[in-house]
């Protein structure tokens, strides 16, 4: 407690100099919750941030120093442990911290909604819990790609994990959004063993337009938990109506263009079930082209601690024996903490979705919120490990 009574007076200040970082995606850039500095000037100088929070300052009560403090027991790890044997030296550390974590910790997520740069939910909580949390969720869709490149470098700066999704269009269509990726494109079974077939061709196309911005994240020592295709068993995307054989063709292809051709070595590749088909193997495509196993839920009657055990125990007896850690990868209600810790329910994260499932009470409270965020075993954002830091304890930075 008396860590976490600390770690939200830091919040409170951090967050403000975050936000004032964090201006509205608009032609003016200028519009933003604290002040009028825009966003994308805070991100490219990188010195709003650093400097108002002390991280590369001398204030002696300095974020940084204080989530330093929290690990100072830790040792880097820089074991090769990913499924991309190029991976990152930051890479690498980030996936070992996080294997680590496993059962100690979990860490506290927010899906931003769609291109909201102003940080209206952000804002929300930091006011109600005085914290921040520890990972924010992204996503490409309807062409959000600079938005999402320049809050992923803002949150960055403060150690926030980054995870992107992508909820992509038709082939033909990619940026055309959530409805578009709810179609069906026919013949993708046939499509995808035909490589010289114009679909087939398409299907690259569109999956390596988002290659330049995790580029420019790779560049900027971003480390991204990368979850494409997500919900694929669920059946109401595109890329999970061919089933699970073509599934997995199509994420091993997405797979060898980032991994092997474009060399992407910031990625992390989280595979999120729904809730459906959890832990069913014909979707899985292998232990060396997945990082973290992953599942969600989202309806309220399932959603307490039972629904959160038998989600759980699906993936671990579905994958026993695997190395690979799990994590909440989409919830709609914020998991109970004291159920996880006593029935070893061991995510490594829950990403809480926005708008009506963040605030609409049938799925959280404010006193749950509040709860969630503030207990010891959630890391919030002011709790998380400088991973530069750690990187230049190894010798790597």
């Amino acid at each position: 407690m008396r860590r976490k009574l600390l770690s939200a007076l830091l919040a409170l200040s951090m967050g403000v100099s975050l936000f004032a970082g964090c201006g509205k995606d608009s032609s003016s850039g200028s519009e933003s919750v604290q002040t009028s500095t825009s966003e994308s000037s805070a991100s490219e100088s990188g010195s709003s941030e650093s400097e108002s929070s002390g991280k590369d300052g001398g204030d002696e009560s300095s974020s940084a120093e204080t989530i330093t403090g929290l690990w100072a027991d830790y040792t880097p790890d820089l074991s090769k442990n990913l499924s991309n044997p190029n991976a990152s030296d930051k890479a690498n550390l980030v996936y070992n911290w996080l294997c680590s974590i496993k059962g100690k910790y979990i860490i506290s997520g927010l899906q931003e909604k769609c291109a909201d740069a102003d940080n209206a939910e952000f804002t929300y909580i930091r006011t109600l819990c005085k914290e921040l949390p520890g990972l924010r969720g992204m996503d490409f869709i309807n062409g959000d790609y600079e938005g999402v490149v320049r809050r992923a470098k803002t949150w960055d700066k403060f150690n926030s994990l980054i995870s992107i999704c992508w909820h992509m269009g038709l082939p033909g269509e990619v940026d055309a959004g959530y409805n578009s990726s709810k179609k069906t494109f026919k013949g993708l079974k046939d499509i995808i063993n035909d490589p010289e077939s114009a679909e087939y061709k398409q299907i690259v196309e569109d999956m390596d337009k988002a290659v330049p911005y995790l580029k420019e994240l790779k560049d900027a020592g971003v480390v991204v938990l990368w979850r494409p295709f997500h919900e694929f068993d669920g059946g109401w995307f595109w890329w999970g109506k061919g089933g699970g054989e073509t599934f997995v063709k199509l994420w091993k292809l997405m797979y060898d263009r980032y991994t092997n051709v474009y060399g992407l070595d910031n990625l992390i590749w989280v595979l999120g079930y729904s809730h459906s088909k959890t832990g069913d193997q014909k979707w899985y495509p292998g232990d060396e082209y997945v990082d973290i196993i992953a599942a969600d839920i989202y309806d309220p009657a399932n959603q307490a601690l039972n629904g959160y055990q038998a989600l759980y125990n699906r993936l671990s007896s579905s994958f026993e024996g695997t190395k690979k850690p799990f994590t909440l990868h989409e919830c709609g209600k914020i998991p109970e903490v004291k159920g996880m810790k006593e029935n070893k329910v061991e995510w490594l994260w829950y990403l809480v979705w926005h708008s009506e499932f963040l605030k609409n009470e049938k799925y959280n409270t404010d006193p749950e919120i509040t709860a969630s965020m503030t207990d010891d075993y959630v890391l919030s954002m002011s709790e998380m490990p400088d991973f530069n830091a750690l990187l230049e304890k190894a010798g790597k930075n």
